[in-house]
């Protein structure tokens, strides 16, 4: 009897062991080359992104995600980069500790004083944000140490409205690592006329937009990590430790002031104080 027990208890013990391995081989990682060419086809094709998380489970990490989104914007023309995530309530609901960055890839479309129009056909998940937009006056290769010294960088000022996509697969349970692998899910970029950098104080900015002439969405300046300067400092010192080039006359995005929101079908206007404002219609 006690050797059966013995026999059946080992049965047991291969049979989960099995169990292990297989679930281990599932979530083993594919070259990373090969996980960007999955993303590029989901965009090529205008499919939603596959949810590298739920593939890969925690082997698929910060580091690796980063790694996809080099190599997914590797052969491209750099117009500038995006902060994203920049509020600690939206870094804890993504399982991150810190902001995401990525990469801006399509020129901005230049709304000053025009009526800017959207297909939203052409994404899978359109969203939208209102967000500052800075143009830097040099070229940066070394990291910057303060504030003051990031000032004397910065030519102009834009407001900003950003439509990016996030369009996946299966969104129920996303991580910041899957955004992250997307390029932090950029797309397109709206901007309004440009001004003085230090014409007023950013942080106190307040920002509001109207969808149909109703009030849809309030924000200021410090809802990107409590500060747009602190919030320009980190995307330029992270965009460098990915080893990206920050040149003269690129865009830098600093994250959303108020809630990213759904981009459904409407005339919009998003008004930025002294900044100006930007004026799009969404079909």
């Amino acid at each position: 009897m006690n050797q059966r027990i013995k026999t059946y208890r080992m049965i047991v013990a291969g049979l989960a062991m099995l169990m292990a391995l297989q679930v281990s081989a599932q979530h083993q990682l594919q070259p990373l080359d090969e996980i960007a060419g999955l993303m590029q086809q989901a965009i090529k094709d205008q499919r939603p992104y596959p949810v590298l998380s739920q593939r890969y489970g925690d082997s698929f990490s910060v580091t690796q995600a980063y790694r996809v989104q080099r190599a997914l914007v590797a052969t491209q023309k750099v117009i500038g980069f995006k902060a994203g995530l920049t509020t600690l309530a939206g870094q804890k609901k993504f399982a991150l500790t810190e902001p995401i960055g990525g990469v801006l890839l399509t020129a901005p479309l230049v709304g000053d004083g025009l009526i800017l129009s959207i297909d939203s056909r052409q994404y899978n998940r359109l969203m939208l944000e209102l967000e500052l937009g800075f143009v830097l006056k040099h070229d940066i290769d070394k990291p910057v140490e303060t504030i003051a010294a990031l000032k004397q960088q910065i030519a102009v000022v834009r407001p900003v409205v950003e439509l990016p996509d996030l369009g996946f697969e299966n969104a129920s349970h996303l991580l910041g690592v899957d955004i992250i692998a997307t390029n932090a899910a950029a797309r397109s970029v709206l901007v309004g006329a440009a001004s003085a950098p230090l014409m007023a104080e950013l942080n106190t900015l307040e920002v509001f937009l109207y969808k149909n002439g109703q009030l849809l969405l309030t924000g200021q300046g410090s809802d990107a990590m409590g500060d747009q300067w602190q919030a320009l400092l980190w995307l330029i010192n992270h965009s460098l430790k990915q080893g990206y080039r920050l040149e003269a006359g690129q865009l830098l995005i600093t994250g959303a002031l108020g809630k990213m929101l759904v981009a459904e079908p409407g005339e919009y206007r998003a008004t930025f104080a002294e900044r100006g404002e930007l004026r799009f219609v969404i079909r």
